[in-house]
Formats: C-alpha cells, structure tokens, sequence
C-alpha cells in the first residue's frame, strides 16, 4: 500500500491512514510527495482560519464555561438526564473532561441555557 518512501515508523492501533494523506504524514512518518502536500493543504486551511479568527468546531478549550452553565441550569431545576437528552448525548448523565470540551458541544450548552433561561425547558 505504501510506497518505499512511506515506511511506518509508528501508528497507532487500528489506524491504516491511506496513502496520500494527512494521518500518513503524522502517524506513519511519512514523506513523500502527496503526503507532504497532504500536510500543506491542511496547514494552509489553518492559517486562513486563524486570519479570518474563526475556531474550527472540533477544536478543545477549556470546559470552565461549560460546566458553569450547567450549573446555571441544574439550579433552574433541569435534571443532568434532560440536559444530556437536549444536547443529544446518549448517557443520561452530562460528564465533561477536565481537560477540555470542544467547541461544538460547548455551543450546544450555550443554545440549551438561552433556551432555558428565555423560554423554560421544553420537552
């Protein structure tokens, strides 16, 4: 599958980037032509992203404004299983890592505490 110039250096279990991509130049070392173009495209994307100051929504950040949210509503009396039901989580408790939370589960607890505050909970 790979050409002599992609030999994996290290991957991680139950990866088998394909050829010509981004994964195969970070995960298996590799450096050839259109894995390096690979690479180039993506941090292209990236500098034009942080031009034009947008936040990819995969991105992590810090889950301080996350968790204080849910505060905010658990003390309006909505249950962690009806906020994890709103935000589309299949476990009826809301966890979040202390490491992070990306962006995109953030913006759905901003839009479920708007909700709330504005209109009450509606099932």
């Amino acid at each position: 599958m790979y050409a002599e110039s992609c030999a994996p250096a290290i991957r991680p279990l139950l990866m088998t980037p394909g050829h010509g991509t981004r994964a195969a130049y970070q995960y298996d070392g590799c450096r050839c032509v259109d894995c390096r173009a690979s690479e180039a495209r993506y941090r292209q994307q990236l500098r034009a992203q942080h031009r034009a100051g947008t936040t990819p929504l995969g991105t992590v950040l810090s889950p301080v404004e996350a968790q204080r949210r849910i505060r905010q509503l658990k003390a309006e009396h909505v249950t962690e299983g009806e906020i994890a039901r709103q935000l589309g989580l299949v476990h009826h408790a809301v966890r979040l890592s202390l490491d992070g939370i990306t962006l995109r589960k953030l913006l759905k607890i901003r839009r479920l505490h708007r909700q709330v505050l504005r209109d009450g909970l509606t099932s």
